[in-house]
């Protein structure tokens, strides 16, 4: 089962699935060795005896039953990858390099604790600190309201599947007071019913989905909103934080933190998986 589970893995989802549907079906046919793992095809597909008892079955049922199988699968390895997190570790101060020191101290005196991320981060001080920089640029340099920075950040947690990330920038758009109906908008990805900010929205989603290449119609769009040049910018402030964090977070399968697992959140595309 390793051999066939390791040739799906290796396709993108979509290649996966047809894979699965017209190789014909992988399969694994019983000899007198054990079993012979793997995607037969061509005549060795069609003379075992597996495919000959398949034949019998109803189409629509060996599809449905195999793609639902991967799935299964696939949700099950990926909620596997994000528990491990073996690759990377989680700093202490005893543990930490010495350059990391001071953005310890300045991690637990800004969230009351030492955020698993961070503990990550520390590994390297020099992307701890280009992390902090932005954060704290976007946070209190910027022109962007306490509500509209915190759009940016759960609009950017969301495109980029964040799971990390969408918990705790939503405890800190509680604290900020952002209304709970954008919050719960932004945790599902779905459009706002003010005009600016889901102007803001679709601009920061459309700059991550276009890598910046948004074209000037969308740009005039963001614009006419009432938004600045300045802030169009800044915008990209708040997105370098959030390649730093979600990127760090998907190398290292973060565990949520503590004080946000009541916040936890998965992507809506795998929900119910």
């Amino acid at each position: 089962m390793q051999q066939f589970r390791t040739w799906l893995t290796g396709m993108p989802p979509a290649d996966r699935r047809l894979a699965v549907l017209w190789t014909p079906l992988p399969l694994a046919a019983r000899t007198a060795g054990g079993i012979v793992l793997g995607p037969l095809t061509g005549a060795a597909a069609l003379n075992s005896p597996l495919w000959a008892t398949m034949r019998l079955l109803p189409i629509s049922g060996i599809f449905t039953t195999a793609t639902c199988g991967v799935r299964r699968w696939s949700a099950n390895a990926q909620a596997h990858n994000r528990k491990v997190g073996a690759m990377f570790t989680y700093h202490t101060k005893e543990t930490a390099p010495a350059d990391s020191l001071p953005l310890i101290e300045l991690s637990i005196k800004t969230y009351g604790f030492f955020p698993r991320m961070h503990q990550i981060l520390a590994e390297a001080p020099l992307t701890y600190e280009m992390y902090n920089t932005a954060l704290d640029g976007l946070s209190n340099r910027s022109t962007f309201s306490p509500v509209e920075q915190e759009l940016i950040m759960l609009t950017a947690s969301y495109e980029n599947r964040g799971n990390y990330s969408m918990a705790g920038h939503t405890m800190r758009a509680q604290r900020k007071h952002v209304p709970t109906t954008v919050i719960a908008a932004l945790r599902d990805g779905v459009a706002l019913t003010d005009a600016k900010l889901e102007a803001l929205r679709t601009f920061v989603r459309s700059m991550l989905e276009k890598r910046g290449h948004v074209g000037d119609d969308e740009l005039l769009k963001f614009l006419n909103a009432g938004y600045s040049k300045r802030q169009a910018l800044e915008v990209l402030t708040g997105l370098a934080a959030k390649l730093i964090s979600d990127f760090t977070n998907a190398l290292a399968h973060t565990e949520l933190d503590d004080a946000v697992k009541p916040l936890s959140w998965t992507h809506p595309n795998e929900r119910n998986t």
